[in-house]
């Protein structure tokens, strides 16, 4: 039988062990192609980078690893959605501080403002003419309300823990809800913000065309120079690209709409914006139809400067010789893009200058949003159905209940009011929104709610209080809480069944209160 053709060519293969060394020692003294396949790695970092930089004509985006990856894919992204500014990286609420209204965000400038919304917090400069914050929180006064939230709240768990005989838990990370007022300053749109990340672009083109000159200087290698200098021209030509001014800042100015940023129920923070005639529309910014502002012109700009990353590519796959030094090039260019995609910056480094005006904070999240409402007549009851969200049940006091637009609750289904005189807005507010009203009455000494009037609806009065729920009433006489008084007659209400023992620590107002009713009963009056 003829032995097979390739079996002849494996039989004069040698055996040299050495080859694999030798091979993987040339490979890390010329790395041949491995630029070509680093440039298709890490898009993402480089959209975000842009989108933290662009706005001016002049984006230092510096060359890296990973933009022929992203420019593919944003000339996709361009003739399919029409857009280039990737969405917001962080999900938040964004309240209009007088319909309501609450909407998803899905702008990249009030994204990052609310993830870094720690770092700028007490950064911002004071309002002028507004009264001086105590002495304690004249530095930081946002994390110096936290900080004594959560002192607070700790202190609490402590003692309920001790009192357990527990073990003392664990210093809680947040507590409460904060609630920060800031007032717009003039808004400058198409702003980059000049600050470091900014400086570091151009910064890092220094270093790479030194790094790519490297190799010209020393053996003639102009290869590395070229590619390098194509690179960072394309990177300049993207970010100059109009159409990022029109959907980074695709809203109107000079707005007197109040705002509230946060990132919902369980939160930290809500942070309160008032546009005062100079600011940007931060509710158009967060809700805008990026896609409909690009044409035909701009379509067509991302093909062509994608086909051009692709050229470039090929181009780059052609180097075998000195590739370190364009490693390095892209090397430099890739640390730059993670440092401006991922660091914090403040409101002014997108156009959204800010003046500080007052912290509001509680451990109780209704207490703040009440205290908000007395401070800034609608501002508290707008962000009610976020902060309260899920509820099918809601038992508060007439007065608390006006704050609540019920028909922005579809959730709630029932709604139980007492501690006071019930209003007519209640009843009102209730019957549009369809939900059941219930009137409810019951003194502290009852413990529990005693008498109860079910669907109170307009035109019903009121003064009818309804039916005992798990307890008597009686009507008994002003003059003899002993002695009941015939049906239709005026008297006081007392209550027998369940109910507290007496006061604590006040035997003389016991006795006046809790007494010995008809047949021997303790009675309330």
């Amino acid at each position: 039988m003829t032995p097979l053709p390739f079996m002849f060519q494996f039989a004069r293969r040698e055996f040299d062990p050495g080859r694999p060394s030798a091979e993987f020692a040339y490979q890390w003294k010329h790395p041949g192609n491995v630029f070509a396949v680093l440039l298709i790695l890490g898009g993402d970092v480089v959209a975000r980078a842009l989108a933290q930089l662009v706005g001016s004509r002049l984006t230092p985006v510096a060359f890296s690893f990973g933009w022929v990856a992203y420019a593919t894919t944003a000339a996709a992204s361009a003739t399919g959605e029409n857009k280039l500014m990737p969405l917001a990286d962080i999900s938040c609420k964004v309240i209009n501080g007088e319909t309501g209204y609450v909407r998803d965000n899905c702008s990249w400038i009030i994204g990052r403002m609310v993830r870094d919304f720690e770092m700028w917090m007490d950064k911002q400069p004071r309002v002028l003419g507004h009264p001086a914050l105590p002495s304690d929180q004249r530095t930081n006064p946002v994390q110096t309300r936290v900080n004594e939230l959560i002192e607070l709240k700790w202190l609490g768990q402590r003692e309920r823990a001790r009192d357990k005989g527990e073990v003392d838990p664990q210093r809680p990370r947040k507590a409460g809800l904060c609630v920060s007022v800031y007032r717009a300053k003039h808004a400058t749109k198409g702003c980059p913000g000049y600050d470091a990340p900014y400086v570091t672009g151009f910064l890092t083109y220094i270093i790479q065309l030194g790094l790519a000159a490297i190799p010209c200087g020393l053996f003639g290698d102009w290869s590395i120079l070229l590619v390098t200098a194509a690179g960072i021209g394309l990177c300049l030509a993207w970010g100059a690209l109009p159409q990022w001014y029109d959907e980074k800042w695709a809203c109107r100015t000079n707005t007197n709409k109040t705002i509230v940023l946060t990132r919902g129920n369980g939160s930290q923070h809500a942070i309160v914006i008032q546009g005062a005639g100079c600011g940007l529309d931060l509710e158009d910014l967060a809700a805008v139809d990026t896609g409909a502002f690009m044409q035909r012109g701009p379509r067509l700009a991302p093909i062509v400067l994608g086909a051009a990353w692709i050229i470039l590519l090929i181009t780059a796959s052609a180097v075998t010789q000195n590739t370190w030094f364009l490693l390095a090039v892209g090397g430099v260019g890739i640390i730059q893009n993670l440092y401006v995609a991922g660091t914090s910056r403040p409101p002014q480094a997108f156009g959204l200058a800010l003046e500080f005006v007052e912290v509001i904070g509680n451990l109780k999240c209704m207490d703040v949003l009440f205290e908000v409402e007395n401070r800034y007549p609608g501002l508290g009851k707008s962000m009610l159905s976020v902060f309260f969200t899920g509820q099918n049940k809601i038992s508060t006091s007439p007065a608390v209940a006006s704050l609540i637009d019920l028909r922005m609750t579809p959730t709630v289904k029932a709604i139980s009011l007492g501690g006071e005189v019930l209003r007519e807005e209640n009843v009102v507010n209730a019957y549009e929104a369809g939900v059941r009203l219930f009137n409810i009455y019951g003194p502290s000494e009852a413990c529990i709610d005693a008498i109860v009037h079910r669907n109170v609806v307009p035109g019903v009065s009121p003064r009818n209080i309804g039916r005992p729920m798990s307890s008597q009433v009686w009507i008994v006489s002003p003059l003899d809480p002993r002695r009941l008084v015939p049906p239709g007659c005026p008297g006081e209400l007392a209550l027998s069944g369940t109910l507290a023992r007496g006061y604590f620590n006040d035997e003389a107002k016991t006795e006046r209160s809790f007494l010995v009713g008809c047949g021997g009963t303790q009675i309330f009056n």
